[in-house]
């Protein structure tokens, strides 16, 4: 299997269980988790440096697993004053697809 994956929240959950199946089967699985790899959150404090750099040193991107989310009872702004939840749920996923979006269209 010649695939190259990129899995946000892929640490748990279903995102980690698409990225043992995919890794399983062959393909080479990148997974962005801010709980526990350290190197990750290093590249992902500035998405659209990570983007570049990803872009720059991946030739390929089969597929997008945009799977990383949050909720919580409580409201929290993020540094750019959106609702947290908002930010990870809806416009993370869609500014990771927008910045991968060139590789991702080279197959089709």
């Amino acid at each position: 299997m010649n695939v190259h994956t990129y899995i946000t929240g892929g640490n748990s959950g279903i995102g980690f269980e698409t990225a043992k199946y995919l890794a399983k089967r062959g393909a080479r699985v990148i997974i962005a988790d801010i709980n526990n790899a350290k190197t990750t959150v290093a590249n992902i404090i500035h998405i659209r440096l990570f983007a570049d750099k990803f872009n720059k040193s991946v030739d390929q991107l089969d597929i997008l697993v945009n799977n990383a989310g949050c909720y919580t009872f409580k409201k929290f702004a993020t540094e750019d004053g959106l609702d947290l939840i908002m930010q990870v749920n809806n416009l993370g996923p869609f500014l990771m697809t927008k910045l991968f979006m060139e590789k991702l269209l080279r197959h089709v």
